[in-house]
């Protein structure tokens, strides 16, 4: 008789499990059903098809211009007779004129080198025009064959070389690329992290070129018959490789030596890594489970669509009268960084971000996968009680025209002190998409009368898989 109020009791239990099981499935349709017809209203559904073109294309950082105040120059020969007579050190390469860090330095280009890290080096290349027009290899200057001289990327292309070779912990990091103007002359430099040091050893040399080939089977290409050229040449490389004294570290000082493989698989791979670390929100079959939270520009749909996020952005913050080309911006909940990427793409100074440990170190290696340089992104556990500005380096803390981007991030931390500690001009409001204008509104004011701030207009939108959501930009007052 027990057992066979147990089997009843068993059965019993089976049937509301499977009804349970029902219940959370019809759920379940429900809500790809509901979301199939907000993404098909929106575009999603069929960007997602239509694959890369849909997402926007993937811009290059925007050089800075920066006026520099030189006399006339006819080529390269009397820049370096000219900087000779300013009693500047420099080292000439085939194709560069290297200028480290000294005191010379700064009474020159100080108003350049002020907007970048301390102890930034100067590599101005020969090729006397704006970073568009220039090429880094030239036959004029160098004795490279016509191979090296047509396949050796754009200045800009090698940042992304750059990129990798610092990524990889074998090159130093480069801070930018600019034009340096001057009234009768443009020049393109890159703005480099100085390696003070010097020769391996022949043995340290070897293990350097051999972890190099080991590069070369991931993502980079190297120049045919490369391991012949002095360049690679042991044991130091013909100048180009130096022992870091401060770190011991061997880098590897110029990168116009080799070339990406096939760079948006490399941004796609990276993609692929951190989906499941940067999903937030509902996941859907259609999309495999578990997806990118913001799109990457010309390569994968995310939830959020930053192309349509951006137009809007950059619209409302030119009607308050911000400007993004030549200021800081800061991105609290950073995410992937394509928020970063589309601010240094539109001429942004400086970008500093924060977000959680499983994300940034995912975040850094995709900007600088994209070509970008001019940011620092940091670890934090955000939370209410987190502190900021303390991290925010010398050369980005100026405040004026400076934006914050506070976007979707009131529900999780609301307004702490320590995001209005940052020296910041204006701010940049994304709600919720659970909320009304209403609480937007009062959420708003609540910051205003907070921070002293105030709001230079509001505005609803709808993009991606999201629902409809305010942004806002508001203001320090005097």
């Amino acid at each position: 008789m027990a057992n066979v109020k147990q089997s009843e009791a068993y059965q019993g239990l089976k049937k509301i499990t499977f009804l349970r099981s029902a219940v959370w499935k019809m759920r379940e349709i429900r809500r790809e059903i509901a979301w199939t017809a907000r993404a098909i209203k929106s575009g999603t559904f069929l960007a997602y098809f239509k694959g890369n073109a849909a997402t926007g294309k993937m811009l290059d950082q925007k050089p800075l211009c920066h006026q520099v105040d030189l006399p006339a120059l006819a080529n390269h020969e009397a820049l370096q007779a000219w900087l000779t007579g300013a009693g500047l050190e420099f080292r000439t390469g085939a194709f560069c004129i290297y200028l480290p860090p000294q005191e010379k330095l700064a009474e020159v280009f100080g108003p350049v080198l002020a907007k970048y890290p301390a102890g930034a080096g100067l590599k101005i290349l020969k090729d006397m025009k704006a970073p568009a027009q220039a090429k880094y290899v030239d036959r004029e200057f160098g004795n490279v064959g016509r191979l090296d001289d047509m396949t050796t990327g754009k200045p800009a292309e090698l940042i992304r070389v750059a990129n990798y070779l610092y990524q990889n912990g074998v090159g130093p990091r480069v801070y930018d690329l600019v034009e340096l103007k001057t009234p009768h002359n443009q020049l393109s430099a890159y703005v480099v992290q100085d390696v003070a040091g010097g020769a391996p050893t022949e043995a340290e040399c070897r293990k350097f070129v051999a972890e190099l080939k080991r590069l070369f089977e991931d993502q980079l290409l190297p120049f045919p018959d490369w391991q012949k050229k002095e360049d690679f040449r042991c044991p130091d490389c013909k100048g180009n490789l130096l022992k870091d004294a401060r770190t011991g570290k061997l880098q590897y000082i110029d990168f116009q030596s080799f070339m990406m493989k096939d760079n948006m698989k490399y941004i796609s791979r990276i993609a692929g890594e951190l989906k499941d670390d940067v999903h937030f929100g509902e996941q859907h079959w259609i999309r495999g489970g578990k997806y990118l939270y913001q799109s990457i520009p010309g390569l994968h749909i995310g939830q959020r669509m930053i192309s349509d996020r951006w137009e809007l952005f950059t619209r409302l913050l030119t009607e308050a009268g911000a400007e993004l080309d030549g200021n800081v911006v800061f991105d609290i909940g950073c995410n992937m960084g394509m928020m970063i990427h589309s601010a240094l793409a539109q001429g942004a100074r400086w970008a500093v971000g924060w977000d959680r440990p499983y994300v940034i170190p995912h975040s850094r290696k995709l900007l600088r996968a994209m070509g970008m340089t001019r940011f620092d992104l940091f670890v934090k556990d955000i939370d209410p009680e987190s502190e900021f500005a303390s991290q925010v380096p010398a050369h980005a803390r100026d405040g004026k025209g400076t934006i914050l981007f506070y976007l979707a991030m009131r529900k999780h931390i609301g307004f702490p002190d320590g995001v209005n500690d940052l020296p910041f001009e204006f701010m940049l409001y994304e709600g919720h998409e659970s909320e009304t204008l209403a609480q937007t509104e009062e959420f708003l004011r609540e910051i205003e009368e907070k921070w002293n701030l105030e709001n230079c207009g509001i505005t609803s939108y709808q993009d991606g898989d999201s629902r409809e959501r305010f942004a806002a930009v508001l203001r320090r007052r005097p």
